[in-house]
This record gives C-alpha cells, structure tokens and sequence, in this order.
C-alpha cells in the first residue's frame, strides 16, 4: 500500500476490511442531507434559532431533539462523532510505509536450504585394469551455486555453477590393486551454514588371469626418429584362432602411451601380428618400453628400448666397391665415401691408402659435416694414364672418437692405361708427395692425382725400372 493511503485510517481500514482498492470520494458524491448542521445541533441552539422580521421566507422547522431519559425507540436518535480507527497492521506490508516504520528497519537475507547433497559413482565396480585405464567419475549432486566441493581422493575443489559438479580419479601410480573397496569423502561448504560430509565408495576386483603367450619383436632397440618413420614389427602366438585380440605399448614407469591397436586380427593358426607405430603426434622420448598384446585368453608382453638419433653408430659407406680405371679418372663417376651419423659442425679425416706393392702413395684430407651428420667427398684420379691407378685401397674415415673402415678396388678394364681423364695436375691447397728418386717438377705432365672432396691428392707414381715412364 502507498504510504500516503497508510496515513488514512479510514481508507486503511476499508483496504483491510474489503480487500478493494482505495477509492476517495469527491465532494460532490456526498449526502448533504446527512451532513446538514442537525449532526451539530443542541436543544439551546435550536431555541435561538428564530425567524427574523427582514426574513420573508418561513424558516424550515428544527429537528426534534430525543430526550436522553428513555425516549421511545423509534425517535431518530442523534448522530455520533464516529471514533478514528487504528491503523490496520495488514496494511503497512507496502514499500512505501511510514518512515517511522521503514527507516530503522534493516533486510534480511533469505536463508539458504539445509545442505543435503548425494554422492554417485561410475561405474561403481571396475578391474584393476579398467580402473587403470578408465578411472571413475564422481558425481555430486543436490548443490546450491556458490557451494564449494571437495573430494578426499585428490583434494581437488570445486565451486558449483548449478546443482551439481563432477571429479574424475585415476590410478596414475597404477598402486592400486584389488580386490578393494575405496572409501573417500565429499565436503560440501555453503557460506551461512557449517560444512558437511557426504561418504563415497567404489569396488575395484582383479584382473582375470591370462595364459602367457610369447611375443617376439623385429628389433630391441631402435633410435626414435627410424621408429617413427618405420615402427617395431611384432608376432604372438597362442592366441584363439579368428579373435579379436589388442596390443599397447608404453614408457616404463610413466603413463605414457605411444601405441594402442584395439583391433588386432588373429590368424586361423592364433597368430596375432601388427607394427607398434606411435598412435600419438607428441614427440616420442628415448628410453625402455613394454608392448603387450592381449587376448580373451592369452597375453604375453616383450620389451624394447628406443635411443636418441645423437647416439647412433657412425657408418662409412663406399660407392662403388670396385670401378675400372677408365672410369675412375672420370670426373663426374669415381668412388665416393660417405659417413653419416656424425656430430653435425665435427671434421671428418678422410684416408686413402694403396694396398700391397702399389706404386701410388697416399694422401689424406679433411671434410666438415654438415647438419645432418653427414660427410662426403668424391675420389677419382686426374692423370691421363689410367693404368697408374690399378690396384686395391683401404679407406679410413674419423668421426669423433670413432674410426670407419672400408676398401675398393680399381681394375684394368679394357680401357685401362689409355687416355681417360680430362683433368690434369693442377695446383691446389692440397699437398703433393713426390715420386721416389725425382723432384716434384719433373711429374708436372703426369703425375697421379686424387681429387678428395674439392682438395687435389697427388699420389706419385714410382719409376718403374722397365722404362715405363709417366
């Protein structure tokens, strides 16, 4: 009710009464035969109330007045000034009461509902394995927004957007072993009221015993970048013929799995077979790793450990084994040695030695790897007279703290000792040996010389005693 209303009792009290909305009055809606001065009017003054002469209209005549000393009933009795109303306190329920009454007066906040939450868990029974893998969600329920929930499980809290919230729990560790039940607790907190427990369980059982089957793997071991671009291949015997079987493989004492393969067929003869390749695009990590494949009946598990690229064996390839001399001279054919798998920035020394009674003396020289650990040079002689080259070579290549072994040979070929090579001596920042008994001068029209990634090897040739000459 409008406070202004509130101060009328009369109105307030016809609100109460009637339940109506106030309505007041204009004067012209008013009775005056009942609101003429007879409500005013006493014997002495109706005894004053004479005609005068200058009045030419008779005057009405005055109401009787009823005696106060057992008049009869039925004469009119004389009005009464009817007493004011209290105020009606249904009335005073508006926002717009009297400032006495509102002023001073403080709101009050609505308390909130007695905490009663529930607890749920799903599934409520799992394996070892299942609960490993799967874990179990726990649903609090019955929640107010605001309220702060907590589990004994993790000690994880959550604040309750709506009526409910929702934790999930693994075994990480993978400790936990059945058969057991868990029992934790759930805390409730809303703000006016003292927190609240409420008791959660689940049931773990063990896993169902398996046959062990056998497993075999291409490899134990292998660096991490060839077992993304190839994988492992694996075989299982002793599975059921025709089933459906599953094989993962994961980082030992970590959670992390690099392959899963749920459909795993088995042959008529209960071999199961597959690749473990890394099912996840996260960078794979060097270390140890168990695979396992599993069946409705048979298991088996083996074990491989993938390295870092850095720690790969250095090799040194030699191509070809054996070449004609003809073709050995050629600039463009040759042999080339290359080793990889070394430190990328590190120099590589690459040696060239005849073997046996050669008439060719050695020469080495250096290469730099490149980024991607790999060093390189061609070999192929410059004289013209490529029979100097027959014979059989040992090659030596240094990387880092290892030494490379390899070897080729040069044959006579149906060309050997005629013109092959268009390239003849030149001066380089590579060294020159010279030939046994002469200077070095005197082999400036025929000297035998090794090309060794860019830098000029010269290996000189010995006279030989039956006149041959260069």
């Amino acid at each position: 009710m409008p406070k202004k209303l509130a101060l009328i009792p009369a109105l307030a009290l016809a609100i109460a009464g009637l339940g109506a909305a106030p309505a007041v009055a204009a004067p012209a809606d008013v009775d005056t035969s009942l609101s003429v001065p007879a409500a005013a009017t006493t014997p002495d003054a109706a005894a004053d109330e004479t005609p005068s002469s200058a009045d030419t209209t008779p005057a009405a005549p005055a109401p009787e007045v009823p005696e106060t000393d057992g008049a009869d009933d039925t004469d009119t009795p004389a009005p009464e000034t009817p007493e004011t109303p209290a105020p009606d306190e249904s009335a005073t329920g508006s926002d717009e009461l009297d400032d006495e009454v509102t002023e001073d007066a403080e709101p009050t906040e609505a308390a909130s509902a007695p905490i009663a939450a529930t607890v749920d868990v799903e599934p409520g029974t799992m394996t070892e394995s299942e609960f490993y893998f799967d874990g179990v969600v726990i649903t609090v329920s019955g929640l107010e927004p605001g309220d702060i929930v907590t589990n004994s499980l993790t000690d994880d809290a959550k604040k309750a957007k709506g009526s409910s919230v929702e934790f999930e729990y693994y075994d990480e560790e993978g400790t936990i072993e059945g058969p057991q039940t868990v029992d934790f607790t759930v805390t409730v907190e809303r703000k006016d009221q003292d927190p609240r427990d409420f008791p959660g369980s689940f049931e773990i059982t063990e896993d169902e015993e398996i046959e062990e089957g056998s497993l075999t793997l291409g490899t134990d071991s292998m660096s991490v970048s060839e077992f993304m671009k190839k994988g492992i291949p694996f075989t299982g015997e002793g599975f059921l013929p025709g089933e459906q079987a599953f094989a993962v493989a994961a980082k030992f004492e970590t959670d992390e799995i690099i392959y899963l393969d749920e459909n795993v067929e088995v042959s008529d003869e209960g071999v199961a077979s597959g690749v473990i390749r890394p099912t996840e695009t996260d960078e794979v990590k060097p270390g140890d790793y168990i695979v396992y494949a599993g069946g409705e009946e048979f298991g088996a598990t083996a074990e491989f450990t993938l390295t870092d690229d850095a720690a790969q064996a250095a090799s040194l390839t030699v191509s070809p084994k054996s070449i004609e001399a003809a073709d050995f001279v050629k600039k463009d054919k040759g042999v080339v040695l290359t080793v990889t798998d070394c430190t990328p920035g590190s120099d590589v020394r690459f040696v060239v030695n005849p073997k046996g009674n050669s008439n060719v003396t050695a020469f080495d020289s250096t290469v730099t790897v490149d980024e991607t650990g790999t060093a390189s040079v061609n070999v192929y002689g410059t004289s013209s007279n490529a029979s100097a080259y027959v014979g059989d070579y040992s090659v030596s290549a240094t990387c880092d703290d290892d030494v490379l072994k390899g070897s080729f040979e040069v044959t006579s070929g149906a060309a050997a000792g005629g013109s092959g090579g268009s390239d003849s001596g030149s001066g380089s920042k590579g060294g020159q040996l010279p030939r046994t008994g002469a200077e070095l001068s005197a082999l400036a029209g025929g000297a035998a010389l090794l090309l060794v990634g860019g830098a000029v090897v010269a290996l000189t040739v010995r006279r030989r005693k039956s006149a041959d000459s260069l």
